[in-house]
């Protein structure tokens, strides 16, 4: 079923007793530093999502089924890590993949904003006794070409410059020019690790999903190995490579940039839905993308959410057999279940689906009924006259009142 449409329906209850869920994944069993120990959240599915109690870190050979899970939902991915550790590369790599695995072509447009100005977005020129502006060649201007823009090193731009670009991410347009509705944005910084970046302002923030890429991440040691061997490293490097992994691990201080609010909760929205849709694996990645647009803490608490509904019968089988469909036992399941059902009913005329709510309504718990019902009655006021709706009144009279 579609969880982040039933997920929508629950609050109130349900909620409180998510928080005991949520304390336990961001307090329990913790090294120290506050955070979910550097470990795997879920060992049974090989999930290798890491934390320093900040954020959630990706490993390298995880990007490109991110960027393909982002691509679907289509909300831009900006991507912070050290200096070297191949982001860009895997974003060259992931475009490659497109153009070669469709009959379409996908094109790279790479853009430099550390040596930019804001003028290079568009140089005035009369026109008609009007101001306009001559579109720059390296980006996708007023054409349909489909593609990836990626934006290197966007935390090296001045903040004028990042300014200029964030209309770009944010409207599709600038001085009237308008960007391809098929270019696709990957944006790539150091973080403040690094010295010498400007710091996302909090619209830009809310407009990507953020994913860490550690040096320190499970099986980042094994990508780079299979990164070797495709790019004709010899054994002997390898070889000093496995002696001495430190190597590869940089000193890493990352901040958390995501910020949950109603926009990102939308953006939430429609990666869980793209990962319901995905034909590869995302069970990894999903708290990844989904910490990259809500924060690690509301992160995790959608996933248990998730892992929840995930649980619930689906919705449709029950209107199809509500005398027989399966009925859960945790009272949050059927809190959402109950909004899940009533939202199914479009109003007065849908009389059909109504009495198929009314009758697996009248299987649950007395006081989850009496609110099942309730909620349908405004919706459907002429369900108060059906047979089954005045049989359960009448039984139970001292609940209803």
């Amino acid at each position: 079923m579609n969880t982040s449409k039933v997920m929508a329906a629950m609050n109130g209850n349900a909620a409180k007793k998510m928080q005991a869920l949520v304390y336990q994944a961001i307090v329990g069993n913790t090294t120290g530093q506050g955070g979910i120990p550097l470990a795997q959240i879920d060992p049974k599915k090989g999930i290798k999502t890491m934390t320093n109690g900040k954020v959630m870190f990706a490993a390298i050979d995880q990007l490109k089924r991110i960027f393909a899970l982002n691509w679907m939902a289509w909300i831009p991915t900006c991507v912070v890590g050290s200096v070297g550790t191949g982001k860009t590369s895997e974003a060259e790599e992931f475009i490659k993949e497109l153009d070669g695995n469709s009959e379409e072509t996908y094109h790279q447009w790479k853009i430099l904003p550390s040596v930019m100005e804001p003028s290079d977005f568009g140089v005035p020129y009369p026109q008609d006794g009007k101001l306009a502006h001559l579109a720059p060649t390296f980006l996708p201007f007023n054409c349909q070409d489909k593609g990836v823009m990626i934006v290197d090193e966007f935390d090296r731009a001045k903040p004028d410059v990042q300014n200029t670009f964030l209309q770009i991410l944010l409207g599709g347009n600038i001085h009237g020019n308008v960007i391809s509705p098929n270019a696709y944005t990957i944006m790539t910084m150091n973080g403040a690790s690094d010295m010498y970046t400007t710091p996302l302002s909090e619209a830009a923030r809310t407009r990507v999903c953020s994913i860490f890429v550690s040096t320190h991440a499970t099986g980042n040691l094994d990508g780079w190995d299979e990164w070797a061997e495709n790019n004709e490293i010899n054994t002997a490097t390898r070889g000093f490579v496995k002696f001495r992994p430190e190597l590869l691990e940089a000193k890493e201080d990352f901040e958390e940039l995501a910020l949950p609010n109603p926009r990102t909760i939308a953006m939430a929205s429609k990666i869980m839905d793209a990962a319901d849709e995905a034909s590869f694996r995302t069970d990894d990645i999903l708290p990844l993308c989904l910490a990259g647009v809500v924060g690690k803490a509301v992160a995790i608490e959608m996933m248990a959410y998730k892992e929840m509904v995930d649980k619930c019968p689906d919705v449709d089988d029950i209107i199809a057999n509500p005398e027989k469909a399966q009925m859960p036992t945790d009272q949050s399941v059927l809190y959402a279940i109950g909004l899940a059902l009533v939202s199914k009913v479009s109003g007065d005329e849908d009389q059909e689906t109504a009495k198929a709510v009314v009758q697996y309504a009248a299987r649950m718990p007395e006081e989850f009924t009496a609110f099942v019902l309730r909620k349908l009655g405004g919706k459907c006021p002429r369900i108060h006259t059906t047979k089954d709706y005045m049989k359960w009144a009448e039984e139970h009279k001292m609940i209803i009142m």
